[in-house]
C-alpha cells in the first residue's frame, strides 16, 4: 500500500522498479492524452512498463474523469 500525503508543486509520476521507488517530474506529460503519456511513459522508462493514467480530464477535475490503465 502507498499513502500520499500532501501535493506536489509541479506534476509528477510515480516510478516502481523492483524494490527501487521514485516520483519522476511529469511537466512534459502535462496535458497529453492517456495513450500519449502511456507511449512518453515507456520510452522513459521500459517497454514493458506498466501505466496508469489522467488525461486532460482530470487534469482539470472534471467530474466524470477517470483513470485508465494499460
Amino acid at each position: 500500500m502507498l499513502i500520499f500525503e500532501g501535493k506536489s508543486t509541479i506534476p509528477v509520476y510515480l516510478w516502481i522498479n523492483d524494490d527501487k521507488i521514485e516520483l519522476r517530474a511529469a511537466e512534459k506529460l502535462w496535458g497529453k492524452t492517456t495513450r500519449e503519456t502511456e507511449d512518453l511513459i515507456r520510452a522513459e522508462t521500459d517497454e514493458k512498463a506498466r501505466v496508469a493514467s489522467i488525461g486532460p480530464a482530470g487534469e482539470n477535475l472534471v467530474r466524470f474523469a477517470c483513470v485508465i490503465n494499460d
